[in-house]
């Protein structure tokens, strides 16, 4: 799937059937188990908001993130100072 500059994507499915998961490897959240997901040429490896945003539908926390690595997570990716 190549998806032009400027354009709208839709993805449709029934529930269950990977959505989700696609977007959230589409914005580095999650390893793809193969193929290759690239953004102006490059492969998404990690989260990268100068490539990909996310806007979620609920605010939430990664259930396998401690409390503290959940707040730290958009501090990171921000790459704000640690102090």
């Amino acid at each position: 799937l190549t998806v032009g500059a400027g354009r709208f994507t839709v993805i449709v499915g029934p529930s269950g059937c990977g959505k989700t998961s696609l977007l959230m490897m589409m914005a580095g959240l999650r390893q793809q188990s193969s193929g290759s997901i690239l953004c102006g040429g490059r492969p998404i490896t990690a989260p990268d908001p100068d490539r990909v945003g996310v806007v979620f539908q609920e605010a939430s926390l990664f259930p396998w993130l401690t409390p503290l690595d959940n707040i730290e997570f958009p501090l990171s990716i921000r790459r704000a100072p640690r102090a």
